[in-house]
């Protein structure tokens, strides 16, 4: 019999949820740490995130549910450990490419996952870690989409590239290592093509 009343109050919470994800904040604890409800709040509702349980926020299904549902903003109520998981954060950036602010110190340190964010937002360049805001390939997305913002990039890309024409410049260093990296390669081989 007591199966039967939690049977059918689980149900019940099922059908609240899937009416209105947000309504999750007026269930029983239980209920918020309940995989099978939740994960049918945040489908309705990715903010209902926000009432899960510690452990079902950090649940990958359910936060990457929540993303697909709402968008990467609900990487902000994500556990940390998510916040640093790759293919979570990717994702997050793929709906709210400033869902790279809410993402761990090693994400914004992530070649990939930086890339991926400020090739949609420049101005997240800022967010990224400093070893990648040297990096040239980083600087030269930035540039492609708003050359003006050389005046605030690292000293040590400024003294790279001085301030004539830094796009042109940029793109002429990366030609050069492309070139440079090629040759390396083929003289591996031994063969030369001219």
């Amino acid at each position: 019999m007591e199966n039967e009343d939690c049977l059918i109050h689980k149900n019940t919470a099922l059908n609240i949820v899937k009416r209105n994800g947000k309504h999750l904040c007026f269930l029983p604890n239980d209920f918020k740490d309940d995989k099978e409800i939740v994960l049918s709040a945040v489908r309705q509702n990715g903010y209902a995130l926000v009432f899960a349980s510690k452990r079902l926020r950090a649940d990958k299904e359910i936060v990457l549910e929540a993303i697909k549902s709402n968008g990467g903003k609900i990487l902000i109520w994500a556990n940390n450990n998510l916040k640093s998981d790759k293919e979570v954060v990717l994702e997050a950036i793929r709906n709210y490419s400033a869902a790279f602010l809410y993402s761990s110190s090693s994400m914004k340190d992530d070649f990939d996952v930086a890339l991926k964010a400020i090739s949609v937002n420049e101005k997240l360049y800022f967010a990224a870690s400093n070893r990648l805001q040297d990096d040239l390939e980083i600087v030269f997305e930035v540039l492609k989409k708003e050359e003006s913002l050389i005046h605030n990039l690292s000293c040590f890309i400024k003294s790279k590239l001085g301030f004539v024409e830094p796009l042109k410049k940029l793109e002429s260093i990366l030609n050069f290592n492309k070139i440079s990296s090629t040759l390396k390669n083929s003289s591996k081989e031994k063969t030369i093509k001219i």
